[in-house]
């Protein structure tokens, strides 16, 4: 019908804008119909589900509009592209011990890497350092706390940019005023934590259960909110998959929906996400210094089967006379390279900082 068109118009170049012309009509009829979807959803659903999946509806009929086929020029282009453009490769955090350790997870481009522990083993301060890190140097970073508020998750930032040990951050005797409490050198540094924080690439999302709509309704402006101001997202933390709002009454297959809907998430924006998840209890039945396996993701195994790589962490003094300064971390799933190293990283817990390598080093 299309190639039919050209026997009405002057010229065959005008196929292409009556193609374009009935994508339109096609569009706008979809656009009526999710408005129409819109008026009777918000009478028996919430309103941040109504906004959150009418937002992925309306981004589909974007991007319907748009050919995914690449034939062999574009082919080609895409290899001589993803050869020779710096922004593609791994962004430097600063440290090269993490450098090494986490390219697996920050190179290329649209990779789910899953950071796994039991409870209070510093996942989360984990991800932070990495985004406060990458901020820093100019990356575009962005966090989606269900755990913890922005408060929170503030407070954790200012004290691994070494301003004033965490416990000092988050608590004051009552009627002491701040300048007092923290001192003039510590209190001059959080003025420079706040004033480079100001204008820091970094975006917080603090919503509890977030749901797969909702994530990518709000990743998919933030992207485009970044590409405006300059500085393109790079980097996502979710905090933490099993937090995540997933319908359905088969728990283990939601949780692999919706990881695999992160993964797919992160090819479609081009952005390496980071995703915590919990290990299940099984871990703590093999003493201290077991080592952790994949097996040992708490709710479901589709957490395996979509992510790039994976890393297990444990703090083997948490619970051992030894001192608790050292994070353990192994990698175990490296879809794009080499798996099972172990690196035993710096922790310094006041103020919870995770640095490079101890005296211990890595396997």
């Amino acid at each position: 019908y299309v190639s039919a068109l050209a026997d009405d118009v002057p010229a065959l170049s005008s196929v292409g804008w009556f193609a374009r012309r009935l994508i339109d009509m096609e569009s706008r009829t979809r656009l009526r119909h999710l408005s129409e979807w819109i008026q009777t959803a918000s009478d028996r659903m919430d309103v941040d589900d109504v906004v959150a999946k009418a937002a992925g509806m309306l981004d589909r009929v974007s991007g319907d509009r748009s050919d995914a086929v690449a034939d062999g020029a574009a082919l080609a282009d895409t290899l001589w592209q993803s050869l020779t453009t710096e922004t593609i490769a791994a962004p430097s955090v600063g440290d090269p011990d993490l450098d090494e350790l986490f390219s697996p997870a920050l190179g290329g481009v649209g990779r789910l890497t899953v950071i796994a522990a039991r409870a209070g083993m510093g996942k989360t301060a984990l991800v932070l350092n990495l985004l406060l890190r990458l901020a820093r140097r100019g990356v575009g970073v962005a966090l989606l706390s269900m755990e913890q508020p922005v408060e929170q998750v503030v407070k954790r930032l200012c004290a691994m940019d070494g301003c004033a040990p965490f416990s000092k951050l988050d608590s004051r005797p009552p009627g002491m005023h701040p300048e007092a409490w923290h001192g003039p050198r510590e209190w001059e540094r959080i003025h420079e934590h706040i004033e480079f924080m100001s204008t820091a690439p970094f975006f917080i999302d603090d919503k509890p259960g977030q749901s797969l709509a909702y994530i990518r309704s709000r990743l998919v402006r933030l992207a485009a909110r970044a590409k405006r101001s300059g500085v393109p997202l790079r980097c996502v933390g979710v905090d933490y998959i099993q937090r995540a709002k997933c319908p359905g009454e088969n728990r283990p297959e939601a949780l692999a929906t919706f990881c695999q809907g992160l993964a797919d998430l992160a090819r479609e924006l081009r952005v390496s996400v980071l995703a915590l998840s919990q290990f299940n209890r099984a871990i703590d039945g093999r003493g201290p210094s077991a080592m952790p396996r994949m097996s040992d993701l708490a709710g479901s195994s589709g957490i395996e089967n979509a992510s790039d790589v994976i890393y297990g962490l444990a703090r083997p003094g948490r619970f051992t006379p030894e001192p608790d300064n050292v994070i353990r971390v192994d990698c175990l799933k490296n879809r794009h390279g080499q798996d099972g190293q172990r690196f035993n990283l710096e922790w310094r817990g006041s103020h919870l900082q995770i640095g490079g390598r101890t005296a211990a080093g890595s396997t």
